[in-house]
């Protein structure tokens, strides 16, 4: 007799508050590690920062220039936190990790609610906590993980009317789909794809209709107003359209097809490298439900294929998956932005040395502003190995997309049923958010909200296949437990070394400023710094200076030296990724230099 997936499984034990926990507690011990304390911005935060601290002191919400989304939900939020404690950087960075931890907890719940293993749910949800990106962006007041927290919740109520039909769910996950809208505009995704899940469950009906529509209606009004707003009391921020101007160029190009399948293809490999473990954990089913189809198995041969001959071609054009091709976050010398002049804008390809091998060092390359080799990249073997992580769990889940489609399209007499519909909402939403990203390019960072939507998709695809004999073995959980464990090491070592080395930078340029030797306009101390005291919209950037509003670059902040400046302070910290000591420096330009 078969043992279906609904049976409860006799090694889950565990309850689903002792599950959360647990999350808790290595959540917890893991900021402790890592330290994500001091008050300063990362990457873009210094702008969001400054609008929260506009409202906390005028009450008036007027974000800077350099700001292309609504924001206001998560200026709402951190407002809300710096009323007791005062605005500054860490009180912003305790209201992202609040939300980091409701976004954990909402990943669980939403598998929960479509699959019922308690373990497959305890999975997906360290998944999320140490993605690298995830958890890092947690400690700072980027938008990233806020809206991910808020969509998540939005999901799951959708997902609960649509096995339910509940009125109160419905209401709820409008809200938070309009919270999550006025965050970002791409929150748009999830109201439009529950429109046309609800219309393929229910019939066709006036009542239906204005069910299913009424959230996107609700939202879309709520961004159109706001922006309304903004624009007529002066507020519009000067890069507010940029992403729709970036998106109308790319249609517009002549290569935009190439574009799309190469995007397509790169998204699909950190999907697979970040949802690994859960991948492994429905190989076996995933693979016999393609072995017993002919069609299945064609079409599994045919896209094995077509993804062996973009890995080759990106490997030989100097592509190395999953290298930082997309930049922001995850970087061949870790995790984090390196926002210094020395070494902020990085070629995705390892540069090999003639003293260095496979498994030696590796330098990352400034190409645009120095060429210097100040920042050690992890080894060339790491990112081979993870390169062919993230081909194995592309593998799986083209598969996986390939059984929901046959199943989404198949005509049984249930195809309309709930379970359709739900699964049909989360890999639609997925569809809807990317489809502006693989046409106007993406950074890594953007993917964030997709990681427990496509690991939804996948648990509601699962719960329908045939279990087989192994399913209750914990043995099973044997080779995701150590990829997990894997990215948590990597993700807190990263992490760690992004602060330690942002801290010495700080207290640097903090030294630097408050010694009366230099003002914030004679330094330039690298993107948050110039851009939290210096930001100007009318700008004009020169080919001599980095382009983060730098006045004059009497002294600089960087990882090494520098032609034609001096060293005037070394300020070392401790890398844990690899260990090892390293610093930052304060360089002055020299005499002779000046004009």
């Amino acid at each position: 007799m078969r043992k279906d997936w609904k049976s409860n499984l006799h090694f889950a034990s565990y309850t689903v508050r002792g599950n959360l926990l647990f999350l808790t507690a290595l959540w917890l011990l893991s900021l402790v590690m890592v330290n994500p304390t001091g008050n300063f911005p990362l990457n873009d935060d210094w702008s969001y920062g400054l609008a929260v601290k506009q409202l906390v002191e005028s009450g008036e919400f007027r974000p800077t220039g350099w700001t292309s989304m609504p924001l206001i939900t998560q200026a709402l939020w951190g407002y809300l936190f710096c009323l007791p404690f005062g605005f500054s950087f860490e009180t912003l960075r305790l209201s992202t990790l609040t939300l980091s931890l409701l976004g954990i907890f909402g990943s669980y719940y939403l598998i929960r609610e479509l699959h019922p293993s308690r373990l497959l749910a305890l999975v997906v949800s360290l998944i999320v906590a140490f993605n690298p990106i995830y958890y890092a962006l947690s400690t700072t007041f980027m938008t990233d993980v806020p809206f991910t927290a808020v969509a998540i919740v939005a999901a799951i109520f959708f997902v609960r009317h649509l096995k339910q039909s509940s009125r109160v769910d419905w209401i709820i996950g409008t809200l938070f789909c309009i919270a999550a809208t006025l965050t970002r505009q791409l929150a748009l995704a999830i109201p439009i794809a529950f429109a046309v899940a609800f219309i393929l469950k229910n019939r066709f009906s006036i009542r239906h209709t204005i069910l299913a529509i009424a959230p996107a209606l609700l939202c879309i009004s709520a961004l159109l107003l706001f922006q309304y707003w903004l624009t007529s009391t002066g507020r519009l921020p000067a890069l507010y359209n940029a992403q729709s101007k970036n998106l109308l160029n790319a249609l517009e190009s002549p290569g935009i097809v190439f574009k799309v399948i190469g995007n397509t293809f790169l998204a699909m490999l950190y999907m697979g490298w970040f949802l690994l473990p859960m991948l492994i954990l429905n190989m076996k089913e995933v693979f016999e439900a393609v072995r017993n189809n002919t069609g299945l198995r064609l079409a599994l041969i045919i896209a094995t294929l077509i993804f062996l001959t973009l890995a080759i071609f990106a490997w030989f054009s100097g592509f190395h998956i999953p290298s930082p091709h997309q930049g922001n976050t995850i970087h061949t010398a870790g995790i984090g932005t390196l926002t210094l002049r020395d070494t902020y804008f990085l070629k995705p390809e390892f540069q090999l040395h003639q003293d260095q091998s496979l498994f030696g060092t590796l330098s990352l390359h400034d190409t645009y502003f120095l060429q210097l080799p100040h920042v050690t990249a992890l080894p060339l073997s790491f990112w081979v190995l993870m390169t062919i992580a993230a081909l194995i769990g592309t593998t799986i889940l083209t598969l996986v997309l390939l059984l929901t489609v046959k199943k989404l399209f198949s005509t049984s007499s249930d195809k309309n049923n709930s379970d359709q519909a739900i699964t049909c909402f989360v890999l639609l939403s997925v569809a809807i958010y990317m489809i502006p990203l693989v046409i106007g390019g993406f950074l890594d960072r953007y993917l964030v909200p997709v990681i427990p939507l496509v690991a939804a998709g996948v648990a509601s695809l699962s719960a329908r296949l045939p279990a087989l004999p192994d399913t209750q073995s914990l043995s099973r959980y044997a080779t995701p437990t150590f990829i997990i464990a894997l990215f948590v090491a990597l993700t807190i070592c990263g992490t760690h070394d992004y602060f330690a080395w942002n801290k010495a930078r700080w207290t640097a340029l903090n030294e630097l400023t408050q010694s009366k030797l230099a003002s914030p306009g004679d330094v330039d101390g690298g993107f948050e710094f110039n851009g939290l005291n210096l930001y100007d919209p009318e700008f004009r950037t020169t080919r001599d200076k980095s382009w983060w509003w730098v006045h004059n670059d009497t002294y600089l902040l960087t990882f090494g030296a520098v032609q034609g400046y001096s060293i005037v302070k070394e300020y070392p910290y401790k890398k844990w990724m690899p260990p090892s000591d390293a610093s930052v420096y304060i360089l002055q330009k020299n005499s002779h230099n000046f004009r």
